[in-house]
């Protein structure tokens, strides 16, 4: 239904399909990247695809993140083929102009091809949805958010890194996890206590049979088991990436997969 000058009587929103958000190029992407992409659709107003201004300041401002962040993303969405640069962006004393782009599941008049180009069907990892589940698929955010004290642009970067190694070699079972420490004979400090917990818990096969566990059973039980367990889901899943899991969570952990028996994780495998 529209009123006399031909405008639908509903709300302005952002439409992503399904055919979109269930890609293998989706489930790959960080989160980060999602938030850019969907900053940079709201200012398709129906009829600019093709000739969508985004900056990076634009995608700071839109999204909390920094400036150099919003660059990566845009980068990691090109590469994955939800959006192209139509034209880039030209900062000089005649030209000032942010650079434009198309979101590619959506036509664009006016560029070379107009229709819709879907290059994110085409996009392939050599690692599956299963895998990324795994210790070796697991994959740290490409588009790491740098936080700044103050609006987009920081004052003081703080990045954080990943010490999983994304080489599997040298370990059959577990990623290769990195620890930052002086000389042998250095103390032992709050931090690299609870690296290394005197639990007794073996955190390698903890960590496997939780993956077996999750792949055996029905999408959503990791949130479900993070609530049962009073476990932060963020502490979960980054355990299930390689990170350590806490002590005090490790007996908790390791109960509950007992109670689930091996049969259901063999499902998994």
């Amino acid at each position: 239904m529209t009123d006399p000058f031909r405008r639908k009587k509903e709300p302005r929103h952002t439409r992503l399909f399904h055919s979109v958000t269930g890609s293998e190029a989706w489930l790959a992407l960080s989160g980060n990247a999602v938030k850019v992409l969907i900053a940079l659709a709201r200012h398709d107003d129906g009829s600019s695809n093709g000739r969508i201004y985004f900056s990076e300041r634009t995608g700071a401002k839109a999204t909390g993140l920094s400036r150099n962040t919003v660059r990566r993303c845009l980068n990691e969405l090109m590469e994955k083929g939800f959006i192209a640069q139509t034209k880039p962006g030209a900062f000089n004393r005649n030209n000032l102009s942010a650079a434009t782009y198309r979101l590619t599941w959506v036509a664009a008049p006016g560029c070379s091809p107009s229709a819709p180009t879907r290059d994110f069907e085409r996009w392939k990892d050599g690692n599956s949805q299963a895998q990324l589940l795994t210790s070796f698929g697991s994959k740290s955010d490409t588009c790491m958010e740098t936080r700044a004290r103050s609006g987009s642009i920081p004052d003081t970067v703080e990045t954080e890194t990943s010490h999983v190694s994304n080489f599997p070699a040298g370990s059959d079972s577990a990623p290769q996890t990195v620890y930052q420490v002086g000389d042998d004979d250095t103390p032992e400090t709050k931090r690299r206590k609870q690296a290394n917990p005197p639990s007794g818990v073996d955190l390698a096969k903890l960590r496997q049979r939780l993956v077996d566990y999750l792949r055996a059973s029905e999408p959503g039980h990791q949130s479900r088991l993070a609530k049962d367990l009073e476990v932060p889901g963020g502490t979960l899943s980054k355990f299930i990436n390689g990170r350590n899991l806490p002590a005090s969570y490790h007996d908790r952990l390791a109960r509950a997969l007992e109670r689930q028996g091996p049969d259901r994780q063999d499902r998994g495998r």
